[in-house]
């Protein structure tokens, strides 16, 4: 297989992975929303740089080798387990707005009501959305900008900025 065909399958392949997870349905009457995340490749390569700070720290220190190796091995499948997580088991997360019906999020067909708390912190690299479930429960979850495509991610900053979400 040459290079050529390889990138053409690369492409093809985020392309199609793109169309099927950065989905928007947008209705200019309502005001409403449904954005779809993609996994993040900055979180990926935060979490791949963070355990290499890890692994080089357990590599460095003065303990026995056995102790080191140890670690070190604690560490990798800590790695290991966080990009299964992130990358392979984990459902896109789904975030629809609506003003007759406010802020809802989940997975596939379960969307549930939430509220938007006023600690959310916008930013151009990340979203931080703290928000509050219905039972009472308080949640974080992490949008980074190439989570979704730069029109979603601008919609969805500029909805949480003029949104009402004053707990």
């Amino acid at each position: 297989m040459n290079v050529d065909s390889h990138a053409k399958q690369i492409t093809t392949a985020l392309n199609d992975a793109e169309s099927r997870t950065l989905q928007s349905a947008s209705n200019a009457q309502t005001g409403s929303f449904l954005l779809q995340t993609s996994p993040s490749r900055q979180f990926a390569g935060l979490i791949i740089v963070v355990h290499g700070l890890a692994l080089c720290a357990a590599m460095a220190n003065a303990l026995p080798f056995l102790f080191k190796l140890l670690l070190f091995l604690m560490v990798s499948i800590s790695l290991q387990r966080m990009l299964y997580k992130y990358f392979i088991s984990s459902d896109a997360r789904q975030l629809n707005y609506s003003r007759q019906f406010g802020w809802r999020l989940g997975s596939g067909e379960q969307l549930r009501q939430v509220k938007i708390m006023p600690s959310t912190v916008i930013t151009n690299l990340a979203i931080i959305l703290h928000y509050k479930q219905q039972n009472g429960v308080k949640q974080t979850m992490l949008v980074f900008n190439d989570a979704l495509n730069p029109e979603h991610y601008r919609k969805l900053k500029a909805t949480l900025k003029i949104s009402d979400h004053v707990d």
